[in-house]
């Protein structure tokens, strides 16, 4: 067993070059997706149902005849329009506040995603520029060529531990 072990390790060794990546081959950027989320439009308000108009119900015959009820009546009936004019009133008060205050986070929503998409573009610009030069900088910038080997060279499995440090 300890035979076929050595042999085995022999038999890698004869076929390394086998793993050997093209020397033709060049490293590629990898371009940084823009991570920022995409800000959300606000939801519209929910609108309170209109108020309704309560109304008494007609008076009987003989309730027509004294005029006391009558009197009742119509004042019951004059209180009863007074709280829906108040209540109607209040209703479109809440519902113009309501759409002001969503019309105004639709516009700085709008600002916002403004702002976001042109974060996007400059980034996505940057990101195609750094792709355009990285095969220019990886010949001519010696910090790069020094990360790429260590990261080309930490991403390969050693028999055994190896520490590279070519700084």
């Amino acid at each position: 067993a300890n035979a076929d072990e050595i042999n085995g390790d022999l038999e890698l060794l004869t076929r390394i070059h086998e793993d050997t990546p093209d020397p033709n081959a060049e490293p590629e950027y990898v371009a940084q997706p823009f991570e920022e989320l995409k800000p959300q439009e606000p939801s519209p308000p929910t609108w309170e149902a209109r108020p309704e108009k309560e109304g008494l119900p007609p008076l009987g015959f003989f309730s027509q005849l004294f005029a006391n009820r009558r009197k009742k009546h119509e004042q019951e009936q004059a209180r009863l329009e007074q709280e829906y004019g108040n209540a109607l009133k209040a209703w479109e008060k809440r519902c113009a506040e309501k759409k002001a205050l969503y019309e105004s986070e639709v516009e700085a929503w709008k600002q916002t995603i403004a702002d976001w998409e042109a974060r996007k573009s400059q980034h996505e610009a940057n990101e195609s520029q750094k792709t355009a030069d990285y095969s220019r900088a990886l010949r001519e910038d010696l910090s790069l060529m020094n990360s790429t080997l260590e990261k080309a060279l930490e991403s390969l499995t050693w028999p055994r531990e190896r520490l590279v440090d070519f700084a």
